[in-house]
């Protein structure tokens, strides 16, 4: 299992690619029980402890990018609209997609 955001190598292994939520679930409901798991270090917890008779074997990650994200940093860019980013048009497009792939429950 993996995130739209890794890269295509992984993603063209991947037996399944879903968002955070999207994999839980399927983590949920797959008859397999075991599973190799591309994502934040954070949810291997939450998906042994939501299926205890399952095991998860994480592909070691850290999403720097998310962890200098805290609320504060969050508000303070909302508030202020301080943080402008432009992309060029194909950048945009494949954004879009990986957030309606994150989007949509299968």
């Amino acid at each position: 299992m993996a995130h739209p955001e890794c890269t295509k190598s992984v993603r063209d292994i991947a037996d399944y690619i879903g968002s955070t939520v999207q994999i839980l679930v399927y983590a949920a409901k797959c008859k397999s029980k075991e599973f190799i798991v591309r994502t934040e270090d954070g949810l291997i917890h939450t998906l042994q402890k939501a299926n205890p008779d399952k095991k998860f074997y994480p592909v070691t990650t850290c999403c720097r990018g998310m962890k200098r994200i805290d609320l504060e940093k969050v508000v303070a860019s909302l508030e202020g609209m301080k943080f402008k980013i432009d992309v060029t048009k194909n950048i945009r497009a494949k954004a879009k997609r990986a957030l309606e792939r994150m989007l949509v429950c299968k």
